[in-house]
């Protein structure tokens, strides 16, 4: 029996934890027991044998379930239930000094006011902040000077507007730049290449598949895309198969290096196979996907090949510079025909900041949107957006400018610096060693750390313990379960203590007589029960949905 807790949470991978813990959840495992000793339908046997007993009998239950119109209506309400209960422990039941808006104020509060009000809810609900290298995600720290000198950029273009390149022929100059300096970093040809700047990675992938459809609709007549990926491909592009209508077959990775599998690649290609994408690195282990392999199939079957290079764009080209192995991965590869990277990433900027490039001007047009029939005029957008702020261009361009290559150089030396003392002090300390190890061999700046037993050693139960000790904002993967790390320049501080603090987490989840899981550990175990398209997706969109609800 799994204990109720009240997890300490930060991000939406631990609502979920939190959710798999809950009572109600605990009873449709009861029942899927209970049933599965009752009655056994011989249609499943061949999924159990595949999936296990539990996650097919669940799957088997939780479909019945949800083909019967009162079934699923009492399943629904009481998902939506655990997730209002979720975001009222979550959010709702702070205590706040800030006065809660829901209708705009009739008379007008002073400057003063709502700025105390802003940094009062910031210090309230306890905001991470990047600076104390406490949280290996989301923000990508140059160092308060750093950031102190975006800011003053951003905000002398913080009220202009990116649609009309006529009105601010400033943002089109700034935006040309950036990404002809990305061109140059990623070895694209000067002629040729070309992009556009997004928002960020997710927009960059939507235009890049939807670039690739319209292609094959337009050229091939192809109607029902499919585009080739592995598992471990970024989640934005099977949002943009979502969105765009468009079939993504996933390839299996090879279990030691996580590398795509190039055979199983080929083996998928059909008629209706409009792209191949690779990773440079993938996000999930820090690896580069052999693009050179995967070139060679695109050039064989004539194919697109896109490189997702939004984590390493701005950090791969760096890591070569300073003497590291990476596999070619830019347009020095012939079978690449477009690349995408964030600028805020480890291109320091504020958030707002990618480049999605092409090998060709052709190529690019089937990205753009033009309506020549708006009675308002003609109307041409080049991403999904249309208004965009110019703050995010004029902070990208700032960071690339004051960094400059000496900069960025800099800053890489010492995230790889800190990347190899972590990897060395889990494959040679005597503690660590014994029981963890790392989960694949990354070429870049991402530590992913397994345990050696998770008989002997719940990774999970290490992470909790982290979290206790130091305050440590701590990512978890799973398929095996495991520790996440993106490495960035203000983690070089704090990586001694974090090796101690890993060890003492180790020896206190070894040292522990209690023996019954709790916190994540508990909830990625029953989590690994439940079978992946039910359950859980239903209770995620209910989260969403009562997210944002006063």
């Amino acid at each position: 029996m799994i204990t109720q807790i009240k997890p300490h949470v930060n991000t939406v991978t631990e609502y979920i934890k939190w959710f798999l813990s809950r009572p109600t959840v605990r009873n449709i495992e009861h029942l899927i027991f209970l049933i599965v000793t009752l009655k056994l339908s011989s249609s499943i046997l061949s999924v159990i044998k595949k999936e296990g007993i539990i996650k097919a009998t669940s799957r088997f239950i939780l479909n019945l379930i949800q083909s019967n119109s009162l079934s699923k209506q009492f399943l629904n309400k009481t998902l939506n239930n655990e997730a209002k209960v979720a975001i009222e422990d979550m959010f709702k039941n702070k205590q706040s000094n800030v006065p809660l808006f829901t209708s705009i104020p009739v008379k007008s509060l002073d400057h003063n006011t709502v700025l105390q009000y802003l940094e009062q809810l910031k210090k309230e609900c306890k905001d991470v902040n990047p600076e104390e290298g406490k949280v290996f995600a989301y923000v990508y720290d140059a160092g308060i000077k750093h950031t102190e000198f975006i800011t003053k950029a951003n905000n002398i273009f913080a009220h202009t507007n990116a649609l009309s390149p006529l009105a601010f022929p400033s943002l089109r100059r700034m935006e040309s730049e950036l990404i002809a300096m990305v061109r140059n970093l990623l070895n694209g040809d000067k002629e040729n290449v070309c992009g556009s700047l997004t928002s960020g990675g997710t927009e960059s992938l939507l235009l890049m598949v939807k670039t690739y459809r319209d292609k094959a609709r337009i050229e091939l007549n192809i109607e029902n895309p499919e585009l080739i990926m592995c598992e471990t491909a970024h989640p934005a592009i099977m949002k943009a198969c979502h969105y765009f209508n468009v079939k993504p077959i996933l390839i299996s990775y090879n279990e030691f290096t996580k590398k795509i599998n190039v055979k199983e690649v080929e083996s998928k290609i059909t008629k209706n196979t409009i792209l191949i994408i690779g990773s440079a690195p993938q996000y999930a282990h820090g690896v580069i996907d052999p693009i050179e392999e995967l070139s060679k199939l695109a050039l064989k079957y004539k194919l697109p090949l896109h490189v997702d290079s939004c984590i390493g764009g701005l950090i791969l080209p760096f890591i070569e510079k300073l003497g590291y192995e990476i596999p070619l991965f830019d347009f020095r590869v012939k079978g690449v025909t477009s690349i995408s990277a964030d600028i805020h990433k480890y291109g320091y900027s504020f958030k707002g900041a990618s480049i999605i490039l092409y090998n060709s001007h052709e190529l690019r047009k089937y990205q753009f949107y033009v309506d020549d029939y708006w009675p308002a005029g003609l109307y041409i957008s080049s991403t999904i957006l249309g208004s965009r702020s110019g703050g995010a261009i004029a902070s990208a361009y700032a960071s690339l400018l004051a960094l400059g290559e000496e900069g960025l150089l800099e800053k890489t030396k010492s995230i790889m610096e800190t990347c190899k003392f972590i990897q060395k002090e889990i494959k040679t300390n005597e503690i660590l060693s014994k029981y963890l190890e790392l989960n694949g061999q990354p070429d870049a700046s991402i530590i992913n750390f397994k345990s050696k037993n998770e008989k002997i050693l719940n990774i999970m139960s290490v992470a909790d313990e982290l979290e206790k000790l130091g305050d440590w904002h701590i990512d978890r993967g799973q398929k095996p379960n495991s520790i996440h790390m993106t490495i960035m320049p203000q983690h070089e501080k704090i990586a001694e203590k974090f090796i101690k603090d890993l060890i003492k987490s180790v020896e206190i989840v070894l040292e522990s007589k209690d023996k019954e899981l709790k916190g994540s550990a508990a909830i990625y175990g029953l989590l690994a029960t439940i079978p992946q398209g039910t359950i859980i997706n239903e209770f995620l969109k209910d989260f969403l949905d009562n997210m944002y609800n006063l």
